[in-house]
């Protein structure tokens, strides 16, 4: 992705992605291989959006930009119509040391993008990033480089030794960041009234497990999926008002679906009152990438991504319970 023959190179700096302009090298040129990073987007509202993407890599349907790095230094941004048919790219920013521009075409089923970026890299080994975006990037007249808000997914290919010539297709296995929990209504068979209020989908101390379910989203709302885990895992869920209302069975998750579904746990109550159930996740990818990001809120998910309240009471014989 950065040139092959000792070009100049651009770093990055916090936050949202900036580049910074650096002195060329005068070194003498060196040897270049080629190769192309190919990923498959599933198109917005298409049946390809879920376990049917083919591509190794989980790319949310709403990616609106994608950049790439070769170890720290950006080489190329692009902002993504995938409502356009076939879907149009933009070059926002190119190295321009043979970087190739990104192209996409529609598949035959209508369903999916195939996107191809073809660079060239001196013969050495490398580190090459990916970052999807759910916003489109600018750049300023200074050169900075900047938007696309929270990340989607990211993930990296190497170290990989670049050799003279073509060195074929490469897929880079992308991460989905977990930013949003949507919780589903605790469904259980009882009701309860203060005398004043009415409560539904109330839990009985004592009385048997209650499921807990739950969306794991990026920031744009789709739900991640396999083949790679949560790039900001384990997602974890756990009572975190402090008043041990309710007990966990293993409520832990590295890995998301196949397909868009929820995850599920199971809670009981031990003890009466109104339990918050939250939804945690790092503030920071598991892997150190090359991409010299520093990763916060204004790129990255904060935690919790997500809660949902649970009451609790007493027994059914000391309280007005009553089946639904």
């Amino acid at each position: 992705m950065a040139a092959c023959g000792g070009g100049g190179s651009q770093s990055v700096t916090v936050g949202t992605p900036q580049l910074v302009p650096t002195a060329a090298p005068t070194s003498a040129p060196q040897a270049t291989g080629t190769l192309s990073i190919t990923f498959t987007i599933p198109l917005p509202g298409g049946a390809g959006t879920g376990a049917s993407s083919r591509a190794p890599a989980y790319i949310s349907p709403n990616t609106r930009s994608v950049s790439f790095y070769d170890g720290k230094s950006l080489v190329y941004v692009a902002n993504i119509n995938l409502t356009a048919k076939p879907p149009t790219v933009t070059t926002v920013y190119s190295s321009g040391n043979e970087v190739r521009d990104l192209s996409c075409q529609m598949e035959s089923d209508g369903y999916q993008a195939v996107c191809t970026e073809v660079l060239d890299a001196t013969c050495s080994s490398h580190t090459f990033d990916m970052i999807a975006y759910p916003n489109a990037q600018t750049k300023s007249r200074s050169g900075v480089v900047s938007g696309g808000g929270i990340i989607l997914s990211e993930g990296e290919l190497g170290p990989y030794t670049v050799k003279k010539g073509d060195n074929g297709s490469h897929e880079i296995i992308l991460l989905g960041v977990a930013a949003i929990a949507h919780f589903a209504p605790i469904t259980t068979p009882y009701s309860y009234s203060d005398g004043t209020n009415t409560y539904t989908n109330v839990g009985v101390v004592g009385v048997g497990t209650y499921t807990v379910s739950a969306a794991i989203d990026d920031a744009s709302g789709a739900t991640i999926v396999l083949p790679g885990d949560y790039d900001n895992g384990p997602v974890t869920f756990s009572e975190t008002d402090g008043s041990k209302i309710l007990s966990f069975a293993p409520a832990s998750y590295t890995t998301p679906p196949a397909s868009p579904a929820p995850v599920s746990f199971s809670v009981q109550c031990v003890n009466p009152g109104v339990a918050t159930i939250s939804a945690l996740a790092k503030t920071k990818p598991d892997t150190s990438y090359a991409s010299k990001l520093t990763y916060t809120s204004a790129n990255y998910a904060s935690s919790p991504i997500g809660s949902q309240t649970f009451r609790c009471v007493a027994d059914a014989a000391s309280l007005p319970v009553t089946g639904q």
